[in-house]
């Protein structure tokens, strides 16, 4: 008992160095956590069927800069890859120029060969490519 009442006499005769050793022990302990749950996703991808493994290339500037389509052909020679789509990212507005969201204009026939994990119904996909 008078080692608990030491610490609690010494713990709170200085509230500023209290604060950042408990603060200090926190913040380490979340960096922690964080960096380890970081680390294990990476090694450890899902392993669900909706989770295709997909390697994306893009311009090291912008999404609006463009790759050759040389490289398209390039990337479907590489053993192991099985669809290669391209695509291109233009600004979109609905109705008011406030309302601004990404589009990307893709090859609607490739596209749900590489985005396999996309869902619609049959007619709304037939729409898609037929539009």
């Amino acid at each position: 008992m008078k080692f608990i009442g030491l610490l609690l006499t010494n713990v709170f005769r200085n509230r500023r160095r209290t604060l950042l050793t408990v603060t200090s022990i926190a913040v380490s302990l979340f960096l922690i956590a964080t960096l380890l749950t970081v680390l294990s996703e990476f090694e450890n991808p899902p392993q669900t069927p909706e989770s295709a493994l997909r390697l994306l290339c893009r311009h090291r500037v912008s999404l609006a800069n463009i790759l050759p389509s040389s490289y398209r052909e390039k990337i479907a020679r590489i053993e192991g890859v099985e669809a290669v789509i391209g695509s291109m990212w233009f600004g979109g507005v609905y109705k008011d120029p406030k309302n601004f969201f990404a589009q990307f204009a893709v090859n609607p026939d490739q596209l749900f060969a590489v985005y396999a994990d996309i869902r619609l119904p049959e007619d709304q996909k037939e729409a898609f490519i037929q539009d």
